[in-house]
């Protein structure tokens, strides 16, 4: 390299370093190009933004309903475990009482079933005897027990009627 500063223009510079003497047409239009690419990428972020916005905004409000509606059954569903907890309390209560009773139970099971049985006692059972309108039973009853010498006057009887019949069902069973 040389001193002088003529032979400066003569000489090529490094590869690193660049001249700039001027502005070009092509660099104007280039910066005005890269103006308008930097204004339109500027307003097509606000665009972008603002649908952002909205869809954002709509998205808290559907958010807030949803925040509603899960209060609304968390709120059902305390009252329900609450109801749920009161009943459960009240079926321990009722089967610790029923534990209790039943000896008693037991003991008024059978007693009504001796009882019954002894109503019983006093009744006579007359099969097969056909039914006819009209009929007097007293007086078929007077009937049979002097057929049989057993006499039977109206004042030894306390009530008198016919037992419905036992219908048939499939297969033989009975009602």
């Amino acid at each position: 390299m040389s001193i002088d500063g003529s032979l400066i223009d003569k000489e090529s510079p490094p590869p690193y370093i660049t001249f700039c003497k001027g502005v070009s047409s092509q660099e104007i239009d280039f910066c005005h190009e890269f103006k308008s690419f930097q204004e339109n990428m500027l307003s097509m972020l606000e665009t972008w933004f603002t649908k952002q916005d909205d869809k954002f905004t709509k998205l808290l409000n559907e958010f807030s309903s949803v925040k509603t509606s899960i209060k609304y059954i968390s709120d059902k569903y305390d009252d329900l475990e609450k109801c749920t907890h009161e009943v459960k309390s009240r079926v321990e209560i009722i089967e610790k009482s029923v534990q209790t009773n039943e000896p008693g139970i037991a003991y008024l099971e059978a007693k009504l079933d001796y009882i019954e049985q002894r109503a019983r006692n006093c009744n006579a059972e007359i099969s097969n005897l056909p039914e006819k309108r009209g009929e007097n039973l007293m007086s078929i009853i007077e009937n049979i027990a002097n057929v049989i010498k057993q006499p039977v006057s109206a004042r030894d009887i306390i009530s008198i009627h016919r037992v419905p019949r036992v219908t048939k069902i499939a297969h033989g069973q009975r009602m």
